[in-house]
């Protein structure tokens, strides 16, 4: 006789979080409190900045131009803007409420994300805690003030509403997705894996979850590239300069993306010892885990989108074994909640980063450029230089200044992107300023072009910890 799951009938609520009864209780509202947080503390980095002068653009134009506007070495080249939306939103959050407002998005959306992939747990609350702090630090990786964000939670929604089977609710969802962010393409992936799990194990929800996912397929050509979204988003994936980039290397190349092999291989273990008690949910998660899993060992920034996916899935075969659900169980609830508690640790949390905010905490990245390095920066002339990692920021602080290269990538060749790439690596600049008349160059301190320029008698004018600001002698 097949071995039955114990589950407990506790159930999620936000006022379960507001008032907890038991200790196990007030330790989910301590880890969500703690996920609420960090994600109030996203930081802004180097591509939040031309995101954010894409949206000034859109609004300033009233229109949403596919070409490069903000280089000098290839404006005007094709440029697939597969996230448009997205950049409006961040300006406008911007223009409302400056980084603050625009952080505060950001946070909503990150939170939005844990408590979704919350909702989708199952069990006593003590063990969805376990279960959620792992692979919930490799959600956290993608937080960042990015359009990425978008992704993280729609992934999320979009198993939600398969577990729910809300199939109706997958297109409108999908129009939204393929204009905020390309990642769309991992979202058509999950539905996919619903189609064959439907296929293979339930054929009476195969016609409503292959018409709903083929209606969201055709919501995802509601855009401005149309049937090329797609196309640009597969062939760029294929560039060879992302082997430059870190987020676009395999996983265990940075420490944090090693963690993914450990899941994979719980995941692994736990799902054969129980694949024959597997339900439709488990199995919609499993086949939705296996479809994301290539992609995010190839490539770590889809680590948390697999992340995504991997958590209610491992905290129901964590489930599955024998005694957990009894050794777990929630204690005998309190006569009065520990509602006072809660009130001060989130009045606490909300000191802690509204205090963060209102320093400027260095780890929120607000000012990359600061006004006298902006300054400098229109006063050293053109053509400039600059390197890969800050041509976002000089993009929003100083947009006199057209870049000669930003993370854009897609306006730039993949042969330009790895030649900049090389030159930095080797500090043999010489060719590169000469081929484009480079008359003044802004750097990070660590590039090796930069200590070069020096060596070689250019004058600095103007250095801080972010920037050095360097003219011919």
């Amino acid at each position: 006789m097949m071995p039955q799951r114990m589950v407990t009938k506790e159930r999620f609520s936000s006022d379960s979080l507001r008032r907890p009864y038991t200790t196990e209780a007030l330790a989910a509202s301590a880890v969500m409190l703690v996920f609420l947080t960090l994600a109030g503390l996203l930081p802004a980095q180097n591509d939040t900045w031309w995101h954010l002068a894409t949206g000034r653009a859109i609004v300033q134009d009233g229109a949403i131009r596919l070409v490069d506007q903000f280089s000098w070495t290839f404006k005007g080249n094709y440029w697939p803007n597969h996230e448009w939306l997205s950049h409006v939103l961040f300006f406008a959050a911007y223009t409302l409420g400056g980084m603050p407002l625009l952080t505060a998005g950001g946070a909503l959306l990150a939170a939005a994300t844990v408590s979704l992939v919350w909702h989708s747990l199952v069990g006593p609350y003590l063990l969805r805690c376990i279960v959620l702090i792992f692979p919930g630090f490799l959600i956290m990786v993608g937080w960042s003030l990015r359009p990425q964000l978008f992704t993280l939670c729609a992934t999320a929604l979009t198993i939600r509403l398969l577990i729910n089977q809300r199939y109706q609710c997958l297109p409108p969802l999908f129009v939204l997705w393929a204009n905020l962010h390309g990642a769309v393409a991992l979202g058509l992936l999950v539905l996919s894996a619903a189609c064959v799990e439907a296929l293979l194990h339930s054929r009476e929800r195969l016609s409503r979850v292959a018409v709903w996912s083929g209606l969201s397929l055709l919501g995802t050509l509601c855009t401005p590239l149309g049937f090329s979204l797609f196309r640009d988003v597969f062939l760029s994936i294929r560039r060879p300069d992302y082997a430059y980039v870190a987020e676009w290397q395999p996983a265990g190349t940075e420490p944090w993306s090693g963690a993914v092999f450990v899941v994979a291989a719980s995941l692994a273990l736990l799902g054969f010892k129980h694949r024959r008690s597997l339900d439709d949910r488990d199995r919609l998660l499993a086949y939705a885990v296996l479809a994301l899993m290539p992609l995010a060992f190839r490539y770590s920034r889809n680590i948390p989108v697999f992340a995504i996916a991997a958590t209610p899935l491992l905290n129901s075969l964590v489930l599955h074994t024998d005694g957990v659900a009894s050794l777990f169980r929630s204690g005998r609830p309190r006569q009065r909640p520990f509602t006072r508690t809660v009130l001060v640790a989130a009045a606490l949390a909300a000191f802690l980063v509204s205090y963060a905010w209102t320093i400027g905490l260095s780890r929120l990245g607000w000012e990359p450029v600061g006004p006298a390095a902006a300054d400098a920066i229109r006063a050293c002339g053109q053509p400039m230089y600059n390197h890969f990692d800050n041509g976002g920021p000089l993009i929003w602080f100083v947009p006199e200044q057209p870049v000669f290269v930003d993370s854009r990538q897609h306006p730039y060749p993949a042969e330009f992107i790895v030649n900049h790439f090389k030159v930095e690596d080797s500090g043999v600049y010489g060719p590169l300023f000469s081929r484009y008349g480079i008359r003044c160059a802004v750097l990070p301190p660590h590039s090796k072009v930069a200590h070069a320029l020096v060596r070689d008698g250019w004058r600095v004018t103007y250095k801080d910890g972010g920037s050095v600001i360097a003219v011919p002698p």
